[in-house]
């Protein structure tokens, strides 16, 4: 139930790295620009430098940091010593729901490893701001990671191949037996992960 959901954030990503590298050269220009610092002027420089970082197409669907790996690592510890603790243990989690985007992906991977209930959906995806940096990447790619390999990606797949095939429809593409989704026929999650690779 929901009542039993325990929200864990991703780590720190690239772009969360560009974020900050930008906000502190706007506030260095707009200091050397007579600016006083903490002013209205400064901070919108400085809000301006963070949301250029965020609009950047190179930024596409931004891994983790190396410092977000450490902050995954220390979650998957925190856990671990929430759940064994003899007093009063946290329940183990007995599902796992991730959003497709890859630092989340990443995230889950380093906190539940192998876990046998992990699925991925975008149910649970932060935001959808139509930015680069929140745009996931493709099921059909991710899914191939061997990190993100033991995740159910049935979902993920199954939209994006009828996204596909409501794009060819609306872009005048003819439809024909080798391109059409099948739910039917198809093998929803790992083992249809698997097949595509």
């Amino acid at each position: 139930s929901l009542h039993d959901a325990l929200p864990i954030c991703h780590g720190e990503a690239t772009h969360n790295v560009l974020e900050k590298e930008a906000q502190e050269k706007a506030a260095t220009e707009a200091e050397a620009l007579g600016i006083q610092r903490g002013s209205e002027a400064q901070n919108a420089m400085m809000e301006m430098a963070r949301k250029a970082v965020l609009r950047d197409l190179n930024q596409a669907d931004p891994e983790l940091s190396s410092f977000g790996q450490e902050q995954a690592l220390q979650s998957r510890s925190e856990l671990s010593r929430l759940t064994s603790n003899i007093d009063n243990p946290l329940p183990k989690p007995s599902k796992v729901v991730v959003s497709p985007l890859q630092r989340t992906l990443q995230t889950a991977a380093q906190v539940f490893p192998n876990h046998p209930k992990v699925r991925v959906h975008s149910i649970v995806q932060e935001r959808h701001t139509g930015l680069a940096c929140d745009k996931p990447s493709s099921a059909a790619e991710m899914c191939r990671h061997e990190a993100f390999s033991f995740m159910d990606w049935g979902i993920p797949l199954k939209e994006e191949a009828e996204s596909t095939v409501n794009d060819d429809v609306d872009t005048g593409h003819r439809l024909t037996e080798g391109n059409v989704f099948e739910p039917e026929t198809a093998e929803i999650g790992r083992a249809s992960c698997r097949e595509r690779v």
